[in-house]
């Protein structure tokens, strides 16, 4: 019956000649290329369809795609291509639309941002897999679970750094455009405005709008006001804090909670809460997933390949075993993945995909560095900086 359930859903052609193996390239190493190579490997077995895996750094995977245009070889699907990337190489007319793959099935199971993460110009470059982003950390040793609103969690970090000197409340890399994207956009920031469409509007640039300058002065109001993120904090200080128990929350990403756990952190993953108006709070993502070349194979047995390999339980396979937060929501809160990858997938329910236009490449120099010189002075002019950053990725 399961087989049959199968074959009916990818309505495989059975005997059709395959006149050589499919070629699939992929970044994932460890646990995420051992489960993908099951993947594969079930996918040849159950349908007679052979299939050759091969691993490639993504540098190489996007060299590898771009000289394909002068006639060297290239693989048939590529899987954990991200989003930003896959936009890039699909303005170069590399990758086949897969708009007619999307069932609305799938689509319906989507994380609300990974649906639109691989649209690129009115085609869909890819089919989402696996989604990343920064949420909250906390260490449950200190914490049952956190507030339930932002003022809340702002104070039970402040009790937390006052109960004990030598431990930060909370400590994160907040001079980095990645993690500090959520105070812009959850209190009403943004990067580029959006058309009737959909589409970003690139000549609308929010970085010195007032819900911006509201949330970067929230930020900022962290360490002079509330006494965390202490100076000269960066990624690895806030890491190393978090790992050695000497800070009770960090924000940090899906990568982050072996280590930690390796170190000895009951590591607990939740959503930064609402703010007191009941605003969600929402950040950057980026998402992974499945891309076909445009000169790659054609027909039935690619097309079967790449539902097989974003299905909900390849999904579920990911997050169960390499701890990839799945793109698929049942696969998110299903119960064969842990709490921390539940805790994720809740956490990116509301992100927003790091846009992929080419004038994104203006915005993080500018916008840190003006996050550097308003984290740094506690007399600095938000709204100026921000302003100047703005005019910079404005071109002006």
């Amino acid at each position: 019956m399961r087989l049959l359930t199968y074959l009916l859903a990818f309505a495989l052609v059975l005997g059709a000649a395959q006149a050589r193996p499919l070629l699939v390239w992929t970044p994932f190493d460890g646990p995420a290329y051992a489960t993908l190579e099951r993947d594969v490997s079930a996918f040849a077995e159950l349908f007679d369809v052979p299939v050759e895996l091969e691993r490639h750094d993504l540098a190489d995977v996007l060299q590898r795609l771009r000289s394909g245009a002068d006639g060297a070889p290239v693989p048939d699907a590529i899987v954990g291509m991200p989003h930003e990337q896959a936009a890039d190489v699909a303005a170069s007319g590399l990758l086949r639309d897969l708009s007619g793959l999307a069932t609305d099935a799938f689509l319906d199971d989507l994380a609300p941002s990974a649906r639109i993460a691989f649209e690129a110009d009115g085609a869909l470059v890819g089919l989402p897999l696996s989604v990343a982003g920064p949420a909250l950390l906390y260490d449950r040793a200190r914490i049952d679970a956190p507030p339930a609103t932002y003022d809340a969690w702002v104070e039970l970090a402040e009790r937390l750094a006052d109960a004990d000197p030598d431990v930060d409340g909370l400590t994160f890399d907040a001079e980095n455009l990645y993690f500090a994207f959520g105070w812009l956009a959850t209190h009403g920031g943004y990067l580029f405005g959006e058309g009737p469409d959909g589409r970003l509007r690139t000549d609308d640039v929010g970085l010195d709008s007032d819900g911006a300058v509201r949330g970067v002065r929230a930020l900022r109001a962290l360490r002079f006001e509330h006494g965390q993120i202490p100076s000269g904090t960066d990624y690895a200080r806030a890491t190393s804090r978090f790992r050695s128990g000497a800070a009770a929350m960090t924000i940090d990403g899906p990568w982050a909670v072996a280590p930690a756990r390796r170190a000895g952190v009951d590591v607990g993953v939740a959503p930064l809460p609402p703010l007191a108006d009941g605003t969600p709070w929402t950040g950057f993502m980026t998402v992974d997933g499945v891309v076909v070349p445009s000169a790659g194979a054609t027909g039935t047995e690619i097309a079967n390949l790449v539902k097989w390999l974003v299905r909900s339980e390849a999904q579920g396979d990911y997050a169960a075993e390499a701890e990839r937060v799945p793109a698929s929501r049942s696969a998110g809160s299903s119960d064969r993945v842990g709490p921390e990858i539940r805790g994720f997938a809740v956490a990116l329910h509301d992100a927003r995909p790091i846009p992929t236009v080419p004038e994104m490449g203006r915005v993080w120099g500018p916008v840190e560095r003006a996050l550097q010189r308003i984290l740094d002075d506690p007399e600095s002019d938000v709204r100026a900086e921000l302003e100047r950053a703005a005019r910079t990725v404005r071109g002006e």
